[in-house]
């Protein structure tokens, strides 16, 4: 009896077989002249390792890459083309050519990523790509399977796996470095390394942007590295430190068979071991350097702050905010340029926002003997100073370009808590000032104690000289009563005529919201001392100095009271009055107006 079969069956079968050979290359090598596109895998032999394409995060990115396969998070240990991502989802594929290079294609014509050959190939003909059970993607010759040419454990990522090296060739110079992933769905290189000291120590150094080391593992002494007790209780790994005329690395093997483990430096700057063994395909973390968020370097990145009790970590400066969102490898950029940096200078000067509790940064500038407005004038007048701090100990410290590794006071281990001076623009002191910040610039509260600043010493000197030429006609003048009038005036004229009136500035008043605005109180509080009556201002002139700021103010002349001056000028009240100065000081009568 003849069985029919409906031809939907048949046509069934044919599209499962399509798909499945699209699917599954169930194979672990690749041949020249064959390819591998995105929907196909290799998987190693013993089924631990697949190689194929994968999309984090951004699903146009493509990447070829090496994953744990039994892991539901399919692990990732290495990736290919890192730096240069594929976005073609039909025509990627990668292929062995005929010369034993593998390349990695974005179409027909476009090449993403290539291998380079380390040696010639006497038969390239033989040629094989192939995944290994330990991980390893290697191009060897297929007749000769030890006579590897290729191998992807040269080339890192950011997963050092058993067998791998980390080192330094000292012929080449080539490098093999964990450089960990930009961020959890960028695998392009971030701003943390770990690799072995190129001085030729016997450790590991962990980098933040190839170039500020923040932790190390100690020497190694055979046994364990000196700054990693946690070794010496970890016996299931074996390591091997090489070193002779051709290079140094590191390796480490395995003791038991059955476990698996795995180095990563990890996108926030911390070096982990994970291990499985047996069980639920999960992995625990065995140890961590640094031990914890706090001792890495940067983490936040430029202009960024470390808060660790806050559940992202990071946070941006007043005024700033992210570069990438959810991306702190990126740090932060400014909500408003500075005045400085516009082309044309139009507009309020840029100020200073006090910010307390905050380890300062690295490389700073700093001067021993310079007051608290030089420190600030000194910033201000280069657009490339971005902070500041005095203390009456360490002095004045000045910081160029970014800001890095700024933590909150108490976080990080050995660096105490302190106040430092960002640079915003004036628009965002504004903001800040608004929301309840201290801002060192134009606030009405900083107005009207500076007001009081310039009144009440105006008033005080007004009433001393008035006292003075009652105790010098009564003859009871003392030589405090001339210090406290003869010494401080001169001083403050002594700074005003040298271009530093600046330092005249009492720290305890903040700064202005700019330098013109100091300068002008300054200006005010001199012409009040002035030797003539006819120059001094009335107290209603200072008040309406002070409110109305765009009134240009007279150049103060030399004032009362400064040592070593001549009798008073011809015409002047004194002449008239024919008082002559005593004790080599200027004396000014008292005129009623």
């Amino acid at each position: 009896m003849r069985v029919k079969t409906n031809p939907c069956f048949w046509l069934f079968v044919l599209l499962w077989l399509f798909v499945y050979h699209r699917t599954c290359f169930s194979s672990d090598k690749i041949l020249v002249g064959q390819s591998l596109n995105v929907n196909q895998t290799l998987v190693s032999q013993k089924g631990d390792f697949e190689l194929g394409f994968f999309r984090p995060g951004t699903p146009h990115n493509i990447y070829l890459g090496i994953w744990y396969r039994n892991f539901a998070d399919k692990t990732k240990v290495w990736v290919a083309n890192r730096e240069s991502p594929s976005n073609d989802l039909d025509s990627s594929k990668l292929e062995l050519l005929s010369d034993g290079k593998l390349v990695l294609l974005k179409n027909v014509t476009e090449t993403v990523w290539s291998t380079a050959l380390a040696s010639s190939m006497q038969n390239t003909s033989k040629a094989e790509a192939v995944i290994l059970d330990d991980g390893n993607f290697v191009i060897r010759d297929g007749s000769n399977p030890s006579t590897i040419y290729w191998q992807s454990f040269d080339y890192p990522t950011d997963t050092w796996l058993p067998g791998a090296k980390l080192g330094i060739n000292k012929h080449t110079g080539q490098v093999q470095r964990l450089i960990s992933w930009k961020n959890s769905e960028d695998p392009a290189p971030g701003m943390f390394s770990v690799g072995i000291d190129p001085n030729g120590t016997s450790q590991f150094l962990i980098e933040w942007n190839r170039s500020v080391e923040y932790r190390s593992s100690g020497r190694w002494n055979g046994q364990i590295f000196s700054l990693v007790p946690e070794m010496r209780s970890y016996y299931v790994l074996k390591y091997s430190y090489v070193s002779n005329k051709n290079e140094s690395y590191f390796t480490y093997s395995l003791t038991n068979k059955t476990l698996l483990s795995r180095f990563v430096i990890g996108v926030r700057g911390q070096m982990q071991q994970f291990t499985w063994w047996e069980g639920p395909w999960n992995w625990t973390l065995v140890w961590a350097q640094p031990r914890d968020q706090a001792g890495v370097y940067g983490l936040c990145g430029v202009f960024g702050v470390f808060h660790e009790n806050s559940s992202s970590f990071c946070e941006c400066l007043k005024g700033f905010k992210p570069l990438v969102q959810d991306d702190w490898s990126s740090g932060c950029v400014r909500k408003s340029p500075l005045q400085c940096q516009k082309k044309k200078s139009i507009g309020k000067e840029d100020g200073f926002l006090n910010m307390s509790n905050l380890t300062l940064p690295a490389n700073s500038k700093t001067y021993q003997k310079v007051s608290p407005g030089r420190c600030r004038l000194d910033c201000m007048e280069n657009c490339s100073c971005m902070a500041y701090t005095y203390n009456n100990n360490s002095g004045c410290s000045l910081w160029e370009g970014d800001l890095i590794n700024l933590q909150q006071s108490g976080v990080a281990d050995g660096m105490a808590g302190a106040e430092i001076y960002i640079r915003l623009a004036a628009s965002e002191l504004e903001l800040q000032i608004g929301n309840g910040s201290t801002r060192t610039g134009g606030s009405i509260k900083w107005k009207l104690r500076t007001a009081l600043a310039v009144a009440i010493p105006t008033i005080l000197i007004t009433l001393g000289l008035f006292m003075y030429f009652r105790c010098l006609c009564k003859g009871k003048l003392t030589r405090k009563g001339i210090y406290s009038i003869c010494v401080v005036v001169p001083q403050a004229w002594k700074l005003w005529s040298s271009n530093k009136a600046s330092d005249l500035m009492d720290p305890t008043l903040g700064d202005p919201p700019s330098t013109s605005m100091l300068l002008r109180y300054i200006n005010i509080g001199l012409l009040c001392v002035q030797e003539s009556p006819a120059d001094r201002p009335t107290m209603s002139d200072v008040i309406l100095m002070i409110v109305n700021e765009h009134v240009a103010l007279p150049e103060p002349k030399q004032p009362a009271f400064v040592l070593g001056r001549n009798v008073a000028e011809p015409g002047s009240m004194m002449s008239s009055a024919g008082v002559p100065s005593v004790n080599n000081v200027t004396i000014t009568a008292i005129d009623g107006r």
